[in-house]
C-alpha cells in the first residue's frame, strides 16, 4: 500500500531561516498541475473542447499508468472526476451509449481488477451500498426502464473503484495534499474560461457544469483534512483561496443547490485554518474577489441574486419559485404511495409520464418522461422504502462514525459528508462523479485500518502459488 514515488529530499528556501522539503510527490503534483493550467490556457485560443480533450487524455493517462504508481493514480482520476461533466457533454455525447460510458467502462475494468481486495473491506458504510446496489439489482428485473437502471447502478458502483486509488495512496498525505491543489488550480484555470466563453459554448447546460468547480471545492476538502499534515500547514491560505474562487465561479453560475453545497464546504475549511498570518492573506483575498466578481461580472451577480430572491418571493406560485421540483417531489410521493415497495431501478421517468395531474400538482412536465432531480425522490420511488432506508442509513453512518471516531480530529469532516450527501440528494440525482470522489476518499481514510488489511490479505492470496513454491523449493 506504500507510496512508490522517489522519496528523495531537496531544501527549497521560503525565507530567511526558513525551508520546506520537497518529495517525488510533491515534484510530480507540481508538474501535473502546471499541465493542467497549460491545458486551459491553450484552449482559451484554440477552444474550450480542444482544453477538455487534452485534460482527458491527461487524466485516462495518468489513471492507467498509476496502477503502477499510486500518487500518479491519485491525480489521474482526480482529474477525470474533475472532468467528468465537460467530457460527457463536449466530447462523450458524439457515440452513442457505448462512448458516453468511456469513463464508467474504465471504472469498472478496475473493480473488476481489484475486486480480491474490494471483497474483503469491511468498513459499515461498504456494506450499506453493497445492499442498496444488490437491492437496485433485483428491482432492477421488473423496471419498465432497464437500461436507464442499468445506467444508475454503474455510476453507483463508481465508489468502490475510485476507493482503489485512495486506498493505494493511503499513506502518502503529499499525494492527498496534491489532489486539492491540482483540482483547484485546475478549477480555477477552467472556471475562468468557462466564464469568460460561456458554459453553452460546448452545449452544458449550468446546473450540470456546476459539477466542475464542485468537484474541485470536494478535492480540497480532502486535502484540508487528510493531506494538511502537523508542520507542513504553509498550504492551507492557498487551498481556502482556490476553493473560495471554485465557490465563486459556482456562484456566478447561479445554481441554487450547488451554492449552498460550496458554502457548506467553505465554513468546514474555515474550521480548518490555523494561524493568524493565514487567516489575514484569506480575509484579503475574499476581499479582492468579491469586488472583483462585482467590477468584472455585475450581470451574472445580479442574476443569480434575483434567483434566490425568487425562492423566497410568495408572489411567485411554488413551482416557479423552484424550478419545478415541488410538483417533482409531490408527484413522486403520490407514485410512492402506489406502490411502496418500488417501481424498479429507472422507472422513474416512465412513471412520471403516465402519472395524473392531482392534489398539489400544477401540471408541470405532464406526460414527459422528466427525470426525478432528486436523488431521494428518485430511490423513494424506484427502490421503496427499503431503499430510502439503506440510503438514510448510508447517510447517517458517516455521523455515527465521526463521533465515534472523534478522537481522531473527523467529527467536523463527517458531519459535512452526512450533510453534502443529505442535501445534494434532494436537488440532484447520482450522476456525478465529484461527489462520490469525496465519498471514497472519506470512507477509504475513515476506515484505512480495514483498507489495509484488507489489501494485505489480497496481496497474500493473489501470491500465495509463488510463495509455496518459494517455500518448496528450500
Amino acid at each position: 500500500m506504500s507510496s512508490v514515488a522517489r522519496q528523495y529530499s531537496v531544501p527549497l528556501s521560503v525565507g530567511a531561516g526558513r525551508s520546506i522539503q520537497l518529495n517525488g510527490t510533491d515534484y510530480l503534483g507540481l508538474f501535473m498541475a502546471a499541465v493542467g493550467v497549460a491545458t486551459w490556457g491553450v484552449g482559451y485560443f484554440v477552444g474550450i473542447e480542444h482544453a477538455i480533450a487534452g485534460l482527458a487524455f491527461v487524466g485516462f493517462a495518468a489513471a492507467i499508468l498509476g496502477l503502477g504508481y499510486p500518487a500518479l493514480g491519485l491525480f489521474g482520476i482526480g482529474i477525470l472526476c474533475l472532468m467528468d461533466t465537460p467530457m460527457r457533454y463536449a466530447l462523450l455525447n458524439k457515440g452513442g451509449l457505448l462512448r458516453w460510458n468511456t469513463y464508467n467502462y474504465w471504472l469498472v475494468i478496475v473493480l473488476v481488477l481489484y475486486s480480491p481486495f474490494l471483497l474483503r473491506v469491511r468498513s459499515i458504510q461498504w456494506v450499506i451500498w453493497q445492499a442498496l446496489i444488490l437491492l437496485m439489482i433485483i428491482q432492477l428485473s421488473y423496471s419498465p426502464e432497464a437500461w436507464s437502471g442499468a445506467q444508475q447502478i454503474m455510476n453507483l458502483l463508481a465508489l468502490f473503484s475510485l476507493s482503489v486509488f485512495f486506498a493505494r495512496a493511503i499513506d502518502d498525505h503529499r499525494a492527498w495534499f496534491w489532489l486539492g491543489m491540482i483540482l483547484g488550480l485546475v478549477g480555477t484555470a477552467g472556471g475562468l474560461v468557462f466564464v469568460i466563453k460561456g458554459a453553452q459554448y460546448v452545449g452544458i447546460s449550468i446546473n450540470q457544469w456546476v459539477r466542475f468547480p464542485l468537484t474541485a471545492v470536494f478535492a480540497i476538502c480532502l486535502a484540508m483534512q487528510f493531506g494538511v499534515t502537523r508542520g507542513r500547514e504553509r498550504g492551507q491560505a492557498l487551498l481556502f483561496l482556490l476553493a473560495t474562487i471554485n465557490v465563486g465561479w459556482v456562484f456566478l453560475a447561479g445554481s441554487r443547490g450547488a451554492i449552498i453545497m460550496g458554502l457548506m464546504c467553505l465554513v468546514f475549511l474555515m474550521t480548518r485554518i490555523r494561524g493568524r498570518g493565514a487567516w489575514l492573506k484569506i480575509a484579503g483575498g475574499l476581499a479582492a474577489m468579491v469586488v472583483c466578481a462585482c467590477l468584472l461580472f455585475p450581470e451574472r451577480v445580479e442574476a443569480t441574486l434575483g434567483r434566490f430572491e425568487l425562492l423566497f418571493n410568495s408572489q411567485e406560485s411554488t413551482t416557479d419559485r423552484t424550478s419545478g421540483r415541488s410538483d417533482l417531489f409531490v408527484g413522486g410521493w403520490y407514485m410512492f404511495l402506489d406502490n411502496p415497495l418500488g417501481s424498479g431501478t429507472g422507472g422513474f421517468e416512465t412513471g412520471w409520464s403516465h402519472l395524473a395531474i392531482q392534489g398539489q400538482m400544477s401540471g408541470y412536465r405532464a406526460g414527459e418522461e422528466f427525470p426525478a432531480h432528486s436523488g431521494w425522490i428518485k430511490t423513494l420511488v424506484e427502490n421503496g422504502v427499503l431503499g430510502v432506508v439503506l440510503f438514510t442509513a448510508f447517510v447517517a453512518s458517516f455521523l455515527v462514525t465521526g463521533i465515534r471516531q472523534r478522537y481522531r480530529g473527523v467529527l467536523g469532516f463527517t458531519i459535512l459528508i452526512s450533510a453534502m450527501l443529505a442535501f445534494s440528494a434532494i436537488t440532484t440525482e447520482f450522476q456525478g462523479k465529484g461527489l462520490m470522489m469525496l465519498t471514497a476518499g472519506a470512507i477509504v481514510m475513515l476506515h484505512s485500518g480495514d483498507f489495509l488489511t484488507a489489501w494485505q490479505k489480497s496481496i497474500k492470496t493473489r501470491f500465495r502459488p509463488m510463495i509455496r513454491r518459494r517455500e518448496g523449493s528450500r
